[in-house]
């Protein structure tokens, strides 16, 4: 132990120890540090983040699997791949070496002993992300929302559901600084699932929650604030509209009331995954829809005015299986849909990437794979008008599945590729690009953590050049280490060796089909 450290904190410790010392039960499990020491591994839940003291070290408040509450701090080492951790406990103070998983990003609940997912990041401000998904790992029963920040001042992780099934599939910041969520819940609502949407503050704390839906299966999967400061969300209903499954949206007044809802559809299949504002003001939705003349899947683009009047729809694809995930809409007016394609490709699925013009017209369209299957979940445009694509495959890599991101200029043309992965699957479901250039990737990873899937989040340079990955058991030293023993596998693909299609026409419109009904429902339920 290095005493010239204990001894400029000990003062600080005095002046914590009365507010550490009070039981876990109660207190909010932020995260999990585990902490391999000279006689055993310690598993210690973080419940709290106090003020950084001396040096900038961050405290955490920490309970032990006995219940024992205490502080935790981290202090520097002249090991450069060691971090050690100080705990005060009733036996004194105690060092542990080779935090596992903790880095500078400590505080990030990335997994517990469950399955921990994440859907969605955002960067509100610099050098701070806000990342969403769900969690079986803490919170009151089978999955519960997730959401988390980290910065290098103001982390916090929160989790929010009810004893059954909930999940968050996409966050976004609002005008007042705080942030809206959106997912399904079947813990409390009208029927099987129902929309979940939930405002917090900048600090993670709860400002309201509602389920909103059929007596069906509704599920939401995207959100937008609105110009008077209310908010549209999007996803899909079986309960209500034209046919078995109907893209769904909704607008939510000021005063949290309901001001119109609409099922869009026809007597088949159609899903929204993706919601973006239109630069003339209007709304989009991509997803999925259902072909019985063909007997397959298209992916599925609608267009609508600023109060969810359709304005028109698009199916999109060949004779075999497409969906989008992803959409991004561009100053001029066009959209880029990301998903998969098993009708243009090499083989199996491949990424599909399709650009519409302000019309719903094909501008172009590009599938990107090889002879395995690759399946694409995220898009952002980029700061040199291209886009970066991110999903998974199960053609190259290290393991079962690895997270693949793909770099494709203006016009669809490859620019660069790279994977990452372990043994097991791993998959990236959002990214963006930061105020720094940096691409950031959330996902889940089943190969590295602290237990069956954790959140993993990886961090690129503008050319692809890895600079972080994290997930429990994962710090910067253990990912270094497994990369020497091929654990951990990062890879720059050679771009020749990907099958690069690009499709013809494959467009198809569809809005005559489209059907328009109102949603007559009552006030959406209030979460307890």
């Amino acid at each position: 132990m290095k005493f010239k450290y204990l001894s400029r904190n000990y003062i600080w410790l005095l002046l914590l120890s009365s507010v550490f010392s009070i039981p876990i039960f109660g207190q909010e499990v932020i995260g999990t540090i585990r902490v391999q020491g000279n006689e055993d591994i310690l598993n210690l839940a973080v419940i709290s983040e106090a003020d950084a003291i001396s040096l900038g070290h961050g405290v955490v408040k920490i309970a032990l699997e006995n219940g024992v509450v205490g502080a935790a701090w981290l202090v520097p080492t002249t090991d450069a791949d060691a971090t050690e951790i100080r705990m005060q406990t009733p036996s004194g103070t105690k060092s542990w070496k080779q935090a596992l998983g903790i880095g500078d990003l400590y505080w990030w609940p990335y997994g517990g002993v469950d399955n921990d997912v994440a859907y969605s990041i955002i960067q509100p401000e610099p050098y701070a992300y806000v990342i969403a998904g769900g969690s079986k790992s803490w919170g009151a029963g089978d999955f519960d929302m997730l959401v988390f920040k980290s910065a290098n001042i103001g982390s916090w992780g929160k989790v929010f559901g009810s004893p059954s099934f909930d999940i968050c599939r996409s966050v976004r910041q609002t005008s007042d600084d705080g942030y809206i969520l959106i997912g399904s819940t079947n813990g409390f609502g009208a029927g099987e699932n129902d929309f979940y949407y939930k405002k917090i503050d900048a600090a993670g704390n709860n400002v309201w929650g509602y389920a909103y839906g059929t007596t069906a299966n509704d599920n939401g999967y995207g959100v937008i604030e609105d110009t008077d400061g209310g908010f549209l969300y999007a996803g899909e209903t079986n309960g209500f509209g034209a046919g078995e499954n109907d893209v769904m949206m909704f607008k939510q007044n000021t005063d949290n009331t309901i001001d119109w809802a609409y099922a869009y559809g026809t007597e088949q299949v159609e899903k929204g995954f993706a919601l973006v504002r239109s630069a003339d003001g209007g709304l989009a939705v991509a997803g999925i829809r259902y072909v019985a003349t063909e007997g397959n899947f298209d992916m599925l683009f609608e267009k609508f005015d600023a109060v969810g009047t359709l304005l028109y729809g698009k199916g999109i694809g060949g004779d075999q299986y497409e969906e989008a995930r992803s959409l991004v809409a561009l100053s001029d007016g066009s959209f880029v849909l990301a998903g998969q394609t098993s009708s243009f490709g090499q083989g199996g699925a491949d990424f599909y990437a399709k650009k519409l013009d302000e019309d719903g017209n094909s501008v172009w369209g590009w599938a990107y794979g090889y002879s395995g299957d690759e399946m694409a979940f995220g898009i952002t445009s980029t700061s040199d008008n291209g886009f970066a694509i991110v999903g998974e495959t199960y053609s190259v890599g290290a393991g079962m599945g690895d997270v693949w991101l793909v770099k494709i200029d203006s016009e669809g043309e490859l620019q660069w590729s790279w994977t990452f992965g372990g043994p097991g699957r791993d998959v990236g479901y959002s990214i963006i690009q930061d105020s720094d250039g940096n691409y950031c990737i959330v996902g889940e990873t089943e190969s590295f953590g602290a237990g069956q899937t954790d959140v993993i989040f990886i961090q690129l340079s503008v050319l692809g050049e890895i600079l972080k990955i994290n997930a429990p058991g994962v710090s910067d030293s253990i990912i270094n280490k497994n990369i020497n023993d091929k654990t951990f596998v990062k890879q720059k693909l050679d771009i020749k060796n990907i099958s690069v299609n690009k499709t013809g026409s494959d467009l198809l419109d569809i809005s005559t089909e489209i059907i328009q009904v109102s949603i007559d429902l009552k006030n959406p339920a209030v979460e307890k």
